[in-house]
């Protein structure tokens, strides 16, 4: 059942994310680009992609662009900022690791693409919005 809310949370910032960015597209483009950006190649991440296509297949003009890094940070460094180059509206991220994947995640934020981060958070507030377990509070309730 925690799988099934962690996906109603991403499909509603999904959501809200479309409604939101529909208004932004400029008059050359219909609807909003989204990059998504997977730390890895694993059946979760596999149905986490099929599950955010069938969503957005709701909203006509708005592309999906997926990107998987293959577990390595760098790599999705590269993948992030490809997606940047590329005029994404949107960005939705499941970090590697935190420390490699903070400065492009305020890169992100400073050219005011919104991103959402999926799983793990990273060393910045300069996100739009997480979707994923308090690891924290977590451990303190375990402890």
């Amino acid at each position: 059942m925690r799988h099934r809310s962690q996906r109603h949370k991403v499909y509603c910032a999904l959501l809200a994310a479309l409604l939101l960015g529909g208004c932004s597209a400029g008059p050359d483009r219909a609807g909003i680009v989204i990059g998504v950006s997977q730390c890895s190649d694993d059946v979760w991440r596999e149905q986490q992609n099929r599950e955010m296509a069938r969503e957005t297949a709701f909203y006509p003009g708005t592309e999906l662009r997926f990107r998987s890094a293959g577990d390595d940070s760098e790599q999705q460094v590269r993948d992030i900022r490809g997606l940047m180059a590329e005029g994404v509206d949107l960005l939705v991220i499941s970090p590697n690791e935190v420390g490699p994947l903070t400065p492009v995640v305020e890169e992100a934020a400073g050219r005011g693409i919104p991103v959402i981060l999926v799983e793990r958070k990273v060393a910045t507030d300069r996100y739009t919005t997480f979707v994923g377990a308090d690891n924290d509070a977590i451990g303190r309730d375990a402890a």
